[in-house]
């Protein structure tokens, strides 16, 4: 199967550093919105028995952009909002940041990750 991840987002800046991010992924991801990024902040990958998915990534804990919340998919077409039981998301420190992990059971067609974020009014 295959795995990805990707983002939506209706209403934040755009980002000014030209690497398809928004400002307000960046800074929720930690990364400064004004250095263009070479790697997608989101990385994925396959248990090694193949029977979850991991999606990884650093948050800076210090942002509280809004609501982030979370929609998955098996095709890419249809996708359902996700909130992450305990023993789906996990987080652990890693200096300034925290890294997080979602894990889902693996599907035999695909499964796929958006990380959605809202700015508060």
């Amino acid at each position: 199967g295959q795995h990805g991840c990707e983002f939506w987002n209706g209403d934040a800046a755009t980002g000014a550093d030209g690497d398809g991010l928004l400002n307000i992924q960046e800074y929720y991801f930690g990364l400064t919105p004004l250095v263009p990024q070479s790697t997608h902040p989101i990385s994925s990958s396959l248990s090694p028995d193949g029977s979850r998915y991991h999606f990884t990534f650093d948050r800076d804990p210090a942002a509280q952009p809004g609501t982030v919340s979370y929609q998955i998919s098996d095709d890419l077409r249809s996708w359902s909002l996700f909130n992450p039981g305990p023993d789906e998301i996990s987080t652990a420190p890693n200096g300034h940041l925290e890294t997080v992990v979602i894990t889902l059971p693996a599907t035999g067609t695909g499964r796929y990750l958006r990380v959605g974020i809202t700015l508060s009014d």
